[in-house]
């Protein structure tokens, strides 16, 4: 008989970010395969434990547990534990309790120590000390790219010989009906323009918005989706609010502020990158931490085109060779 599987739900807890998106749409995904009878072993002996005041999140065929007291890195690592029982626990954002050797943790990448500035010193910390001590004490820790794997090793200092990659998939946005409204309410419509999924630095959004200015494309806007998790990210600093200031009137004498829409609702940024493909207008760039994956994710890529990067090559070259020029741009978003 197969062991009990317990999924970690700590996320159901969580802000929706990225990899909260895809530990649901995995763990749906499984839920599925168990209603089309693939997954039918795992009938009655998979669960998912979340602390109290989890959101609902209805499956067919996965229950869900509440249990604890506390909440965030304390129930995670010191209550979850002890409602695992002798099953596996299945962690799908990063982090687990490192006390348990029999789990499986998804390592999705290495940013925070490739790019601390953009993190709050608790959260840097927190996955400073937490993730090299579980990739090396987990039964197995995957990750979701070639590219992931490399970093994983670089920053964390961990033997990732032998860990498996998990490619990423982008069907949750096929999935999701088309909204022409969105396009007609930012004034898209027959517009050129760049959609940057997420706002910060290491989604690249300053360096697109430096390459528009470079590139000298002035019909091309630059449409970004996302928003900002202060427990994450922390507080904006003070240089970094008077570099934001700056940047605003800089933006203005270029005349390239018109040219920018943020997006902060997730549902609309969703909207906007479905009707984009399904629409075929857009041209993505992304090229610094999460951008280098791009062409080592084929699923990930495949609903924008057979061949992305060369699509952008060939319509807009200087944006590409601008944005590489100012991969360590001053501008902000």
């Amino acid at each position: 008989m197969l062991p009990g599987i317990v999924i970690n739900g700590r996320f159901l807890t969580q802000r929706i970010f990225g990899v909260q998106r895809f530990a649901s749409e995995v763990v749906k995904a499984i839920d599925l395969l168990i209603e089309g009878g693939e997954y039918t072993a795992l009938e009655g002996r998979i669960e998912i434990v979340t602390p109290k005041g989890a959101r609902d999140f209805p499956l067919r065929h996965i229950p869900v547990r509440q249990c604890g007291l506390g909440g965030g890195y304390f129930w995670e690592q010191c209550e979850l534990p002890f409602h695992v029982g002798g099953g596996l626990l299945l962690n799908l954002c990063i982090l687990g309790p490192v006390v348990l050797s029999r789990q499986v943790v998804v390592v999705h990448d290495a940013t925070v120590p490739a790019l601390p500035a953009n993190f709050s010193r608790s959260f840097r910390t927190a996955y400073g000390v937490l993730v090299p001590l579980l990739c090396r004490r987990a039964r197995c820790t995957v990750t979701v790219s070639e590219f992931s794997r490399r970093e994983i090793g670089k920053w964390y200092g961990v033997d990732v010989s032998k860990m498996p990659v998990c490619f990423e998939g982008g069907d949750h946005v096929a999935a999701i009906p088309a909204d022409h409204s969105i396009i007609d309410r930012l004034g898209l419509v027959g517009r050129k323009y760049f959609l940057g999924v997420g706002m910060g630095n290491n989604k690249n959004s300053d360096v697109v918005v430096a390459a528009l200015h470079r590139a000298g494309l002035p019909d091309v806007l630059a449409v970004f989706t996302g928003s900002r998790d202060r427990k994450v990210n922390g507080a904006l600093r003070r240089q970094h609010r008077g570099a934001q200031l700056i940047q605003s009137l800089l933006l203005r004498l270029v005349g390239i502020e018109r040219r920018i829409h943020l997006l902060h609702g997730v549902q609309d940024g969703l909207a906007v990158i479905h009707q984009a493909l399904t629409g075929g207008q857009v041209r993505y760039v992304d090229l610094r931490i999460e951008g280098a994956e791009v062409e080592q994710r084929p699923q990930r890529t495949r609903a924008e085109g057979p061949d992305v990067l060369a699509d952008i090559r060939r319509r807009a070259p200087a944006l590409l060779l601008a944005a590489d020029r100012g991969d360590e741009s001053d501008f902000w978003i």
